[in-house]
Parts: C-alpha cells; structure tokens; sequence
C-alpha cells in the first residue's frame, strides 16, 4: 500500500517521454504453478513434466499472471503517480514466455499527454512492460491513464 506521505506527482509533473524502471522479482515455479491452478489451469501453466510435451517445451506462467506480476512491480516504478485510473490498454502483446526463476522488471515511457475538459485531471499515455532480466520484452501495451492535477 502507498503511504499517505508519499511526494506525488501529478499531471503537470510527468514529462513526456520520461523514462522509468522497476526493481526486478525472480518468479518461481511454485508462484507459476499456484496462479495457474487458482485462475488459469491449463496443463501447460500447472503441470511442470507435462508442460514439456507442449509447443512452449516446458512451464510458463499464465499471460494473466504475466499482467499482475506487471501490474504489482509497476507500484515501484510509477507508484509516486498519482492515478486516478486506469482507462484502457491497447496493443497488449505477450512476446515470449515467463518461465519459472526469470528475473523481471516493469519498464515504461511517457509517450504523450493531453488535457482534458477538467481541472481535476489530465489523460496520460505510456508504453508499458515487462522485461526479463536479459532486456527480452515478455508484455508490451499501450496504456492510457487519468492522472490528477495540482489543484
């Protein structure tokens, strides 16, 4: 949870183009297979011997799973933001597996912002993802986000 006394940014303080990074998490089988079987428990996502007869040789986490574990280390890049929410995604693409003791991280990048008919908030949009440790792009979209203004 964000604390209450965090320094925030709002809209007039994002600068397009900006660049932001978050600190990296190695995703485990267990957290893999534990998803899997709760949300998406296909055999390729939960069963670790026969998930090596499939096309993907071997586990991989579920495309869902892939976008909370974007979603939970996005917090540590852009969590001093102060959202008022998200809005929509668009080009959601799942370039390559999350395999099980990948090491990843969430990068994004300011591409754009725009007024709106408000003075409580502005429209923000990035490119968003999640890398594996070796730059290799797993999740990539483009996400548009309400962001309060100074008032």
């Amino acid at each position: 949870m964000i604390s209450s006394s965090i320094d925030w940014r709002y809209y007039e303080d994002i600068d397009v183009g900006e660049e932001r990074k978050s600190k990296s998490l190695i995703i485990t089988e267990k957290e893999i297979i534990d998803f899997a079987v709760k949300y998406d428990p296909q055999w390729f996502h939960s069963d670790p011997e026969a998930s090596k007869e499939s096309s993907f040789k071997g586990l991989i986490a579920s495309g869902i799973h892939v976008a909370a574990i974007w979603r939970l280390l996005d917090h540590d890049a852009n969590g001093d933001i102060k959202f008022v929410c998200g809005i929509g995604w668009e080009n959601v693409r799942w370039q390559n597996p999350l395999r099980p003791e990948d090491e990843v991280y969430v990068w994004s990048r300011c591409l754009s912002k725009s007024d709106t008919s408000s003075n409580e908030r502005g429209v923000v949009i990035f490119d968003h993802g999640l890398k594996r440790k070796d730059e290799i792009d797993l999740l990539t979209f483009k996400g548009t986000c309400l962001v309060y203004k100074k008032n």
